[in-house]
């Protein structure tokens, strides 16, 4: 079960993607607690800087797995998967990582799309990649600065 964590074209079944949300839940902990404890060591007020380099780092680590899933199952097209992708970036976005990657586990249980020989050629050229990863960056940067603004919005009234 655990040899396929990095498999993102296997189709789990609901163990198997329960494993799966904890072990890359794990690694968003880690990864952000590393973050958090280097910002600590450069900036005074610590805590409101490592909170929203959690808040950022589990946004966009949910969002680039739900990509990859997405892209190694052959399912970019598929415009239900791909609000799938925002709503985990939108729930790691105010949840934080436990919620966050509920869809994304949810994402591993769907099957690959089959795709015929002269497709399947054409699959990892670098032309047919670059296009994913273009695009990739932009949701990325738009959910980001969406996300951000939102944020921003929120304090902005419990501030004032």
């Amino acid at each position: 079960m655990l040899t396929k964590l990095t498999n993102f074209n296997y189709k789990r079944t609901f163990l198997e993607a329960v494993l799966f949300y904890i072990a890359y839940l794990i690694l968003l902990f880690l990864l952000t607690f590393s973050v958090a404890a280097s910002l600590s060591s450069f900036i005074a007020e610590f805590y409101l800087d490592a909170h929203m380099a959690g808040v950022i780092i589990v946004t966009i680590g949910s969002i680039i797995l739900s990509f990859l899933i997405l892209l190694e199952k052959n399912l970019l097209g598929n415009f239900p998967c791909l609000l799938t992708v925002l709503l985990a970036g939108f729930l790691a976005f105010l949840f934080g990582a436990f919620v966050g990657m509920i869809p994304v586990a949810f994402l591993t249980t769907k099957q690959p799309k089959s795709i015929d020989f002269d497709e399947e050629c054409n699959h990892r050229s670098a032309k047919n990649i670059t296009k994913p990863i273009i695009s990739t960056v932009w949701l990325l940067a738009g959910a980001y600065t969406i996300m951000y603004f939102i944020a921003y919005f929120i304090v902005g009234i419990f501030v004032a």
